[in-house]
């Protein structure tokens, strides 16, 4: 019997498709979005009296039954100012303090700050807080009003979160970093955080002589994605870094934590230089972690950014999924043609100094669902959109499908190339 592929172009019958292909997805989604929709958000003000000498760390430290603590989030900041943070429901305290050494523990001569005597925050699901400012006081005046802090459990131990892994050595052979979990990342992101699949992973101990690249993966991506780019890479030159992040979240809330992480590995390990290479909706996200990184006003270690595929006004289907599927995986909504999320992104320019080499791939030969003037996935018109091409320095074309592009040969020689005009540390 000759199927007839003209009626995949009814929208409802893709999905219905889609449902029938993913059902059990779907079930495991609608169960994540609960948990993640009740997640808050604090905002707030440092400040001090003093010039500081390191970096500002912002710290939410959650009561637990039987008034034991555990740090919930952490962020760093290049200097005192605004500052944001995300948590579950439940009761906080809020300190800050600064990290003269950066060795990200609270010592006993470092400037400390804290919300109220401190007072205990209390969030509930959803909420949002923007009234929470913290002065940072020397440390004398903080061993007289508090001097429980520099005794506590927390205080003097290295601040970091067990389900963000920053800087672990892995194989790029790791199921950690492998298909099956990628795809976990986009249909159950809750679960991809609980299992601690998220992080900026090293595939070799951080060398100062070598140029750290960053690749981020898309939408159901993995690490093991960049597997043929990375082989190919000469590592002589560069060290490979892989962030993996749960794909199927908001996009603005995963440029903030693509961000954070960045400015931590920075902060610790002082590197000049740094080239992202990033796939798809990964260009999105780091395009988003990049505004973030000039409102902190951090320094300018960023040289490089190479972008394939990446669908700059959206993808089409993602309408489809946020009006027909059973449960919406929350990126469709940022990917959805003329999302805010999409209209903000490339209002701020791109500083001068910063190169970005914008690949696109045209190549269409999947037939069933990739839309005409397309590389199978994403068309040509949303890849190659005005503002992207104003930005970049160079905008570069190949004959390779959405997922081909990542093993070409041909690609391959030209991201090499491209790096190799970075100055060495």
């Amino acid at each position: 019997m000759r199927f007839d592929l003209s009626v995949l172009r009814n929208s409802t019958i893709v999905v219905v498709c889609l449902i029938i292909l993913t059902g059990c997805s779907f079930i495991g989604l609608h169960e994540d979005v609960k948990v993640l929709n009740t997640a808050t958000v604090l905002k707030g003000t440092v400040s001090s009296s003093h010039e500081t000498k390191g970096p500002i760390l912002v710290t939410l430290v959650r009561i637990n039954p039987g008034e034991e603590y555990s740090l919930e989030y952490y962020t760093a900041y290049y200097e005192p100012g605004e500052f944001e943070l995300l948590a579950g429901p439940g009761d906080f305290y809020l300190f800050a303090f600064e990290d003269k050494n950066r060795d990200f523990k609270l010592q006993t001569d470092e400037y400390v700050g804290w919300h109220g005597d401190p007072t205990v925050i209390t969030l509930e699901p959803g909420e949002k807080r923007a009234d929470l400012d913290l002065s940072l006081l020397p440390p004398d005046q903080v061993a007289q009003r508090l001097p429980q802090i520099y005794e506590a459990d927390l205080a003097q131990q290295p601040i970091a979160m067990d389900y963000y892994r920053m800087g672990e050595v892995i194989s790029l052979d790791s199921h950690d970093i492998s298909e099956e979990v990628g795809r976990l990342g986009m249909w159950e992101p809750y679960k991809f955080f609980e299992r601690k699949y998220s992080g900026i992973f090293f595939l070799e101990p951080y060398d100062p002589t070598k140029i750290p690249v960053l690749f981020v993966h898309g939408l159901a991506g993995s690490g093991n994605d960049w597997r043929y780019l990375i082989q190919r890479l000469d590592r002589t030159k560069f060290q490979p870094w892989i962030s993996q992040y749960p794909s199927g979240m908001r996009l603005e809330l995963l440029g903030q934590i693509l961000s954070e992480g960045i400015t931590e590995l920075h902060i610790k390990l002082k590197f000049n230089n740094l080239a992202i290479v990033a796939h798809s909706m990964g260009g999105l996200i780091t395009r988003s972690s990049i505004n973030f990184k000039e409102e902190l006003n951090a320094p300018n270690y960023l040289k490089k950014l190479i972008t394939i595929s990446t669908p700059w006004d959206g993808h089409d289907r993602s309408s489809i999924g946020v009006n027909y599927a059973p449960s919406v995986v929350p990126a469709w909504y940022d990917l959805e043609p003329d999302s805010p999320f999409l209209e903000n992104l490339m209002r701020q320019n791109l500083r001068r100094d910063l190169q970005h080499y914008l690949i696109f791939s045209y190549r269409n030969d999947k037939g069933i669902l990739g839309p005409q003037n397309s590389d199978g996935v994403v068309t040509l018109q949303s890849q190659l959109h005005y503002r992207a091409q104003e930005q970049a320095t160079d905008v570069i074309g190949f004959d390779e499908t959405h997922s081909t592009v990542l093993q070409s040969g041909p690609v391959s020689d030209t991201v090499n190339n491209l790096l190799n005009g970075l100055k060495m540390p």
